[in-house]
């Protein structure tokens, strides 16, 4: 087996791919979640939920889980709306 010294051009590129990985997974994403309930404070479980971006208007729409739980992940930086539809 031969080997690459160290000066080779290509002795550097398994670490040129790991940066490369690395640089890529550093995005800058939030999160919004929270619970939906009713007038009387009650969970709604499986409703949809729209989360609107007010600068783009791009939509996200999610459901709630049995205990009226939502969460709407990777969304970019900006204002946002939260509605029930």
């Amino acid at each position: 087996m031969k080997f690459l010294k160290r000066n080779h051009p290509l002795a550097s590129l398994p670490l040129l791919s790991l940066m490369v990985g690395v640089v890529l997974a550093q995005t800058p994403t939030g999160t919004i979640l929270g619970t939906l309930t009713d007038q009387s404070g009650a969970v709604v479980p499986d409703a949809t939920v729209i989360v609107t971006n007010l600068g783009t208007n791009r939509t996200l729409s999610v459901r709630t889980n049995e205990s009226g739980n939502y969460v709407a992940p990777l969304l970019n930086p900006g204002e946002y709306s939260v509605t029930r539809s």
